[in-house]
């Protein structure tokens, strides 16, 4: 194409001109011919050159499974079958290595009960009180207490075996939490006492008040009564897994639950029609409390009084207010308690909602730091708000991962996470096109 351009001007110049205008219709189909010719070479090259990004795309997602997989399955003997490794939130734990139970699943990448966990999390306050009740080495009180950046919130964790617990209060120290987790080296019951605890060989997760195996570890454990330890206030989540003794854990904390309508307690149910499912039934239901079973994605089913006798597995109780119809339960609550406002202005923690306003592109708020499992997402600002948004997604305290636009009017937005996200940041902007302002409640994220 360039050389018949550059011959017509010569041919201009040198006052060829009378020659050369018969062939100017010619020269125009050669000059479209070569444009037609480089334009397919360029949409070819462009097919080529998206078919090789797409290939790499590819390698690296594949590459960043494969990490994934080495990342999470680190660990550290240290002797005395302990063993340190680490969760998929990067917080580190103390495990017992010999242990054929819960250990070996955070050794081998730390996935575990993660409907279970879901539901939990689903259901938590960082403002508000956690109970972990049997906390075995503490797992979902580390995961959880990660939530309680900026929060006024705690947890209170109970674990009946010293080895465990011990194990546990190092993990707590090692990844900073112990203003944040009050652990207890004791059981729950509904009557004060002690009593005698037996743990399987190799299984200090299975322990309960009969002899399993001929090699079972015998402990003497301090029983307590939960309404004794809070005789005021209320709580918002409580997980329950003492292999078979909920009843009377439950009994022991009735004054607690009655006081705290927003509670969602996640209790094991080991097998099909046990002997206390009928006591267990009239429990809630005195209480006003419906149950249901967690199943996959962090479903739940609700449960009559048939369906609960003949199912094992764990168990969601909650009052219908508090579960508001949301059986889908795979998302989470950023409470605006717990996120940085950017005005300058106090903020009065107890309000159910904090208003913030922005000049365009000024920011409103960010946080909150937490570990976001890869997957799909949609994003909602819980709350009335004028004006475009601009949601910066980030990671490890700045690194961009994407933008999410929300116009005014928009009740949501959906983005894409290929990998897990380490300490999650949501930085809020005002739009270009105007200010912004927002009455925050909380940020959704529902996964799905």
């Amino acid at each position: 194409m360039l050389t018949h351009v550059r011959n017509f001007i010569r041919e201009i110049v040198q006052g060829q001109t009378e020659r050369i205008v018969p062939d100017i219709a010619a020269h125009i189909a050669a000059v479209r011919q070569d444009s037609a010719h480089y334009a397919a070479e360029q949409a070819a090259g462009r097919q080529e050159t998206h078919a090789r990004i797409d290939e790499l795309r590819r390698e690296i997602g594949w590459l960043q499974s494969e990490l994934a997989f080495v990342k999470n399955r680190q660990a550290v003997y240290l002797g005395q079958d302990v063993a340190m490794t680490w969760l998929p939130d990067e917080s580190l734990v103390y495990v017992n290595s010999t242990d054929e139970g819960c250990p070996a699943n955070f050794i081998g990448g730390g996935i575990y009960e993660e409907d279970n966990t879901q539901v939990l999390f689903s259901f938590f306050n960082p403002d508000g009180l956690m109970l972990d009740i049997g906390a075995n080495l503490g797992v979902f009180s580390l995961r959880a207490a990660e939530w309680l950046n900026n929060a006024r919130g705690r947890i209170m964790a109970f674990e009946p075996h010293p080895g465990v617990c011990a194990l546990f209060r190092r993990s707590t120290y090692q990844n900073g939490y112990l203003a944040r987790i009050d652990i207890r080296n004791v059981a729950l019951s509904d009557q004060a006492g002690s009593v005698k605890l037996f743990y399987p060989a190799h299984h200090i997760g299975g322990g309960g008040h009969v002899v399993e195996g001929p090699n079972a570890v015998t402990v003497d454990a301090e029983l307590q009564v939960l309404d004794d330890l809070i005789p005021t206030g209320t709580f918002d989540v409580a997980k329950i897994d003492v292999e078979g003794n909920e009843l009377s854990v439950l009994r022991g904390m009735r004054k607690l639950i009655v006081r705290s309508p927003k509670a969602a307690i996640l209790f094991e149910k080991l097998a099909p029609n046990s002997p206390i499912d009928r006591d267990l039934w009239t429990f809630f239901e005195d209480l006003g409390m419906s149950l249901f079973a967690i199943e996959g994605n962090a479903m739940l089913r609700p449960l009559d009084e048939a369906a609960f006798r003949a199912f094992g597995g764990y168990v969601t109780a909650t009052r219908p207010k508090r579960l508001q119809g949301l059986l889908d339960r795979r998302f989470v609550d950023i409470n605006w308690q717990i996120l940085q406002f950017h005005d300058g202005k106090p903020s009065d923690l107890a309000s159910p909602s904090r208003k913030v306003a922005a000049q365009p592109g000024a920011v409103l708020f960010n946080g909150p730091y937490w570990h976001l499992p890869r997957g799909r997402y949609r994003i909602s600002i819980m709350g009335g708000r004028t004006g475009d948004l601009r949601l910066e997604l980030s990671e490890r305290f700045g690194r961009l991962v994407q933008t999410v636009e929300l116009p005014e009017g928009a009740e949501c937005a959906e983005f894409v996470t290929r990998y897990d996200l380490q300490k999650f940041e949501i930085l809020a902007r005002a739009g270009s096109a105007g200010p912004a302002t927002v009455d925050l409640s909380s940020v959704r994220l529902q996964r799905f």
